[in-house]
């Protein structure tokens, strides 16, 4: 059976990758986005194979009835992947910032989220959700709250919708995926350690969603950070100065 796969978050960077990838694999694919124009230039590639759905995910009247177009389109789906997200990094406390922050790295991804496992229920679909998380949720970053918070929500989140799917016997899969600092638009150009290029990022995701993992962090040098970040206590973590 062909594979059926929603990418949302897909007009540039890792869901412009993961289209691609999926795409040359012989999916049919679905992608969504705030810019019409750059999910044509992807649907252009596979025409017949490929459908687009223009929305916010922050539009609570959209989210449900674009996703329930794309996978009638479609004639179903398989695996959702939640790939949008904002956050910037500030040294002032921009209200407006963080609010569009958790609107779409928190609310957009539940409403998404929602959905899907919903579909999955409703029609006996052994499906696959997965959600971009990011190596910001290992603790709260001074430089963007909003971001490491709601980056560690979505984490959260999706353990308990696993724990939820067993509960009601569901066939059900979920995989978080962590990148590191990624080389893209979404960090401006600006430099930052360990950075790791789009192109491999890309690839281990899809490895990481193929292969079924819970959670994955991309990648290596990033799993030795994690950890021993993940080790500097409370007390400690807070004083320091990180930018």
């Amino acid at each position: 059976m062909m594979r059926k796969v929603i990418i949302v978050g897909a007009t540039s960077g890792i869901g412009k990758g993961l289209a691609e990838k999926y795409i040359a694999g012989g999916c049919i694919v679905g992608i969504t986005g705030r810019r019409k124009e750059l999910l044509e230039e992807i649907k252009n590639s596979a025409p017949d194979r490929v459908f687009i759905s223009v929305f916010d995910v922050t539009d609570r009247n959209a989210v449900e009835p674009s996703i329930e177009k794309l996978a009638w389109e479609m004639d179903g789906f398989d695996t959702f992947i939640y790939n949008a997200g904002y956050g910037k990094s500030s040294y002032g406390m921009d209200a407006d910032m963080e609010l569009r922050t958790v609107d779409v790295n928190a609310t957009g991804f539940v409403m998404c989220a929602c959905h899907a496992f919903d579909y999955f229920a409703r029609n006996g679909i052994r499906g696959h959700i997965v959600a971009t998380g990011s190596v910001a949720s290992t603790k709260g970053l001074g430089s963007a709250p909003a971001y490491s918070a709601t980056k560690r929500f979505i984490s959260a989140f999706m353990e308990a919708l696993e724990q939820k799917s067993s509960i009601l016997g569901l066939d059900i899969r979920f995989t978080t995926v962590r990148p590191g600092f990624v080389d893209t638009d979404f960090i401006s150009g600006r430099k930052y350690p360990f950075t790791i290029s789009l192109d491999k990022t890309v690839d281990l995701y899809f490895r990481a969603v193929e292969s079924g993992k819970r959670n994955v962090i991309i990648d290596c040098v990033w799993k030795t950070i994690v950890f021993f970040w993940s080790l500097i206590p409370g007390f400690l973590w807070v004083r320091m100065k990180i930018k």
